[in-house]
């Protein structure tokens, strides 16, 4: 030792705990091998815990995503498009609507909401319960059928329900010959929309649906909300069409141009209707 240098002594120590590591590895797992369960168990312990305080768990930062205004809309469109319906009167479904047949005598806003119906532009509606009655503005008489078409093609008879001209018009439709069909709704939202909040019109024109967004621009004090108004261009192919919400819900009927009627107010004209009973609404805010 006395002939070596201070690197060859720190080499030399190197070595020698290099080997000593070596040597206990091998031991310890000798003594392992040969111990009872328990002990393994309670070193295993030992060790895990170990290891858990020198790293601790990671840490999740939940992280918003931002989802663009276009597919807020696509998404809405896709829960409630297969609640609305084409309605076009009894026989052919490529008839052009007869305002003689259609429309009451004393309805004379119906006869000006039904002038630009055609072949091409039927009057649509919402189906609000399962056994298939629908909402429309487009003006249904007493006494007449007519053919609904959902979308995926299927027909089917509807008859006459009701009217409330006073407050809309508005009208109800059910289907007459679906007694085991269970129709796909639309959930109806009863609550106040939010000023300033994103809102969708659905309407059919020249073979298609079309869609108008906007956003809700006046709130009445009043507790109970009658109209909808929007900075939405409303036309005559979105009367009868829905006004919703982001969730897909809806707020209320196109029964004008200038009106859109609150879903309050048809759930209103529905509490007193046997054939409402399951109909489905949202009585909280109706989303953003």
């Amino acid at each position: 030792m006395d002939e070596l240098n201070k690197t060859q002594i720190v080499l030399l120590t190197i070595f020698i705990t290099f080997v000593t590591s070596i040597a206990t590895g091998i031991v310890t797992v000798t003594l392992m091998d040969q111990s009872p369960p328990g002990i393994t168990q309670t070193v295993t312990r030992v060790v895990e815990k170990t290891i858990e305080k020198a790293m601790p768990s990671e840490i999740v930062k939940e992280v918003r995503v931002a989802v663009p205004e276009g597919q807020l809309v696509a998404d809405a469109i896709k829960k409630l498009r297969p609640a609305i319906v084409k309605i076009y009167p009894e026989g052919s479904v490529s008839q052009v609507f007869s305002a003689n047949e259609i429309i009451p005598a004393e309805s004379q806003v119906a006869a000006v909401a039904l002038a630009s119906f055609s072949k091409d532009t039927p009057a649509i509606g919402v189906v609000i319960s399962p056994d298939g009655l629908i909402v429309t503005a487009a003006p249904v008489a007493p006494g007449n059928q007519y053919t609904i078409v959902l979308e995926n093609g299927s027909k089917y008879k509807a008859g006459f329900v009701t009217q409330a001209l006073e407050v809309g018009p508005v009208y109800l439709l059910k289907v007459l010959d679906a007694t085991t069909k269970s129709f796909a709704i639309a959930k109806m939202n009863v609550g106040k929309p939010t000023l300033g909040q994103m809102v969708v019109a659905l309407g059919y024109d020249r073979g298609g649906f079309t869609i108008s967004s906007g956003i809700v621009t006046h709130l009445p004090d009043t507790e109970e909300l009658t109209q909808i108004q929007t900075n939405i261009q409303l036309q005559d192919f979105n009367i009868g069409g829905p006004v919703i919400n982001v969730d897909g819900e809806m707020l209320g009927v196109v029964v004008s141009k200038n009106s859109v009627l609150s879903s309050g107010v048809i759930n209103s004209l529905l509490s007193s209707l046997p054939a409402a009973k399951n109909v489905p609404v949202q009585s909280g805010s109706s989303g953003q």
